[in-house]
């Protein structure tokens, strides 16, 4: 995983498949923040890909949330908590999304994305 790094600073886009998504972050695979950091640093962009379902009202997903935290220990989990701050675009059933756009589908979402996601 050393090269996660040079890897992603060289992309042009960076996917990141999301278990479960609320308002403002997003569950995904260990060392996808890392990656999601680098990209945006690199101004590349990063595509949230969310499946039918994943895109969560934030009630719904504050019991996931807990849930997880609870859990485990963090050093040793498979997921982790990604920010959709650093997320440019959202790509799901329907397409491809800005997130402001792909937030609002999130029942609950429409008052609650996060300010960075009216870019």
């Amino acid at each position: 995983m050393t090269e996660l790094g040079a890897a992603v600073a060289a992309a042009d886009v960076v996917l990141l498949e999301t278990t479960a998504s609320g308002p403002g972050e997003f569950i995904s695979i260990a060392g996808a923040r890392a990656a999601a950091s680098v990209a945006r640093y690199a101004n590349s962009e990063v595509w949230l890909v969310a499946h039918k379902g994943r895109l969560l009202p934030k009630r719904i997903f504050e019991v996931i949330e807990s849930r997880m935290a609870s859990a485990r220990d963090p050093w040793d989990a498979d997921d982790e908590f990604v920010p959709v701050d650093l997320v440019t675009h959202i790509a799901g059933p329907t397409g491809v999304l800005d997130v402001a756009a792909g937030l609002t589908r999130c029942v609950g979402a429409r008052n609650e994305a996060p300010a960075s996601a009216a870019r």
